[in-house]
């Protein structure tokens, strides 16, 4: 699997992820947008439509009925209902996408941890090299003190023996 393409494919499903998540928002704004816009007009709507029933009085269709009115609370709802509804597709988006990162921050953090696993793994061994220096050291410098007094040791048998 070539890196390009895996890097073109995930930039893809973010793009449509993200499209996804602004699709869903945008129709949960204009609901709640619509009902808060609407409502007012709802609150005057009754006292209007009887007003209009009264000048209409004279035609058969001028009386003033609640059933209009109740219609128009039956949109108001729907609007409430809509706005609801899109809610968990909304979160799922955002869960998901929240998922995402969580497994990128957990796989980082596995993988700083195995870093200094690692890092550990080489100090080890790099304490235990310097531990054989340090013995090798004392060693050598053992022998060459030992060997330092055998040879003032012979010198000064050497220099008795032509004072004689």
């Amino acid at each position: 699997m070539s890196f390009l393409p895996y890097q073109a494919e995930k930039k893809n499903k973010e793009m449509q992820e993200l499209n996804r998540f602004l699709h869903y928002y945008s129709r949960f704004k204009n609901h709640g947008h619509s009902h808060k816009l609407e409502e007012p007009l709802m609150k005057k709507a009754p006292s209007k439509m009887k007003k209009l029933a009264c000048h209409t009085a004279q035609t058969s269709e001028g009386q003033y009925n609640d059933r209009s009115h109740y219609g128009n609370y039956q949109t108001m709802s729907c609007y409430q209902v809509t706005c609801h509804s899109i809610l968990p597709n909304l979160c799922g988006v955002l869960f998901s996408q929240i998922r995402d990162v969580l497994f990128q921050i957990l796989s980082a953090v596995f993988q700083i941890q195995n870093a200094i696993f690692q890092m550990k793994k080489a100090l080890s061994q790099i304490r235990s090299t310097l531990f054989q220096i340090r013995s090798a050291l004392k060693n050598a410098t053992f022998q060459i003190k030992s060997s330092v007094f055998q040879v003032r040791s012979a010198l000064s048998k050497y220099r008795m023996l032509l004072s004689k």
